[in-house]
């Protein structure tokens, strides 16, 4: 017996309308899925909205990577930013805290990149790193993990929050792990004394491909911009910054990074802590260093209450 075609299905609702209820539940992952499921000409926009981020926290890694293997994946080619984040290990659901996933303690970040691989993947444009200590790891875990990275060919947005380094020669290792970098976000902690972090990067310059980067430590500002000024280029590559927390002792490091940014600088945003003032800005003004072209703003950074 041979089984009836099926009869062809013609939208209840305009496309436009269709397109605009997707998109106003864009953020709304249960309301997507549920769409998704009785609807399939809601299903190509519903998935781009709920895989183009990925945060793999570590309670849920596993489960995640078990249905990116699977033959069924109906997801592949839709996420463009990763999100990772070590202090996630609880999941709490309606108020409650549950344990980790039965099969095992959760998925760190180190291990989670061991499936950078993954053709799911091959499509990633942004990776976003929370509160990962490098340290813990030994020199040879480090180097497995940039290995790793190196198979993110389209990322070009990093960003470390809360990320714990011995000192910047393993930031510029990392950062020259990716091809295609253009833009680096480093709240990041050293172990090691600041002077000495400073000292190396003499030795240990940031890689001339990036063009933006954003800083917002005690650490991050003085160590990455003694970076960029150290670093034996002409002109430097840096396009746009963004610096917060800045506070009395960090100008000189500020100050020498606008001057060696010369007239390629084209957006600055700087955000100062409380004490200081407008004056801060003295000597700073873009026509003194050379930036014609250059958007700039000033805030005070807000303070966490």
């Amino acid at each position: 017996m041979s089984a009836h075609p099926r009869p062809m299905q013609h939208p209840v609702l305009p496309w436009e309308i269709t397109d605009a209820i997707i998109d106003h539940l864009h953020s709304d992952v249960r309301a997507l899925a549920i769409c998704s499921a009785v609807c399939a000409e809601w299903l190509i926009r519903s998935r781009h909205h709920i895989f183009s981020t990925v945060q793999l926290w570590p309670w849920r890694a596993q489960r995640f990577f078990e249905l990116a293997a699977s033959r069924e994946c109906t997801f592949v080619n839709k996420i463009r930013c990763i999100e990772v984040d070590d202090s996630k290990t609880v999941r709490k659901v309606d108020g409650d805290e549950r344990g980790a996933d039965e099969r095992g303690d959760g998925m760190t970040f180190f291990e989670a990149m061991a499936h950078s691989h993954f053709s799911c993947f091959a499509q990633v444009r942004t990776l976003i790193v929370r509160n990962v200590d490098w340290t813990k790891h030994p020199l040879r875990h480090q180097a497995t993990l940039r290995t790793h990275l190196s198979k993110f060919h389209q990322i070009d947005r990093l960003e470390l929050h809360g990320v714990v380094f011995h000192d910047m020669r393993e930031v510029v290792r990392v950062v020259d792990a990716f091809p295609a970098l253009y833009h680096l976000t480093a709240n990041v902690t050293f172990m090691k004394m600041l002077e000495h972090t400073i000292a190396s990067e003499m030795t240990n310059h940031l890689t001339n491909k990036l063009g933006s980067l954003d800083l917002g430590t005690d650490d991050s500002i003085p160590a990455l911009l003694s970076s960029v000024v150290s670093a034996d280029r002409n002109p430097c590559s840096i396009r746009e910054l963004n610096l917060q927390n800045i506070r009395s002792d960090h100008l000189k490091y500020v100050q020498n990074a606008l001057e060696r940014a010369g007239s390629n600088l084209r957006h600055l945003s700087l955000g100062f802590e409380s004490e200081l003032g407008s004056k801060s800005l003295q000597g700073m003004s873009p026509s003194n260093v050379g930036c014609p072209f250059l958007t700039w703003s000033q805030q005070k950074t807000p303070t966490s209450c």
